[in-house]
């Protein structure tokens, strides 16, 4: 679910294409551990800011959080895009074509 939702506002929020919502790197927070969870290709200073305001963090290293494909209807266009996963090599959304 975190994955999804991370996709969904990196469209609405921060106006990415579907390739690059779902490629941004992830992170996941557990209430009841009071840790966060991020790819090990997360900005390190937002890692520290985070640090910073007492958040517990911890790297998965070669680990991922989730993986998403997608595909969506541009609204400008009228054309289904999909975006795939880049932490996976297999995709049922990268061949998805309408013209």
């Amino acid at each position: 679910m975190t994955s999804c939702l991370e996709t969904i506002v990196n469209l609405i929020d921060y106006g990415m294409d579907i390739y690059q919502a779902i490629n941004t790197p992830r992170f996941h927070c557990e209430q009841l551990e009071s840790t966060c969870y991020y790819e090990n290709t997360y900005d390190a200073s937002i890692l520290a800011a985070l640090a910073g305001m007492g958040h517990k963090t911890t790297d998965l290293r070669s680990s991922t959080i989730g993986v998403q494909h997608g595909v969506m209807l541009d609204p400008v266009s009228g054309k289904f895009i999909a975006g795939r996963d880049a932490r996976s090599d297999v995709s049922s959304a990268g061949g998805f074509v309408i013209e």
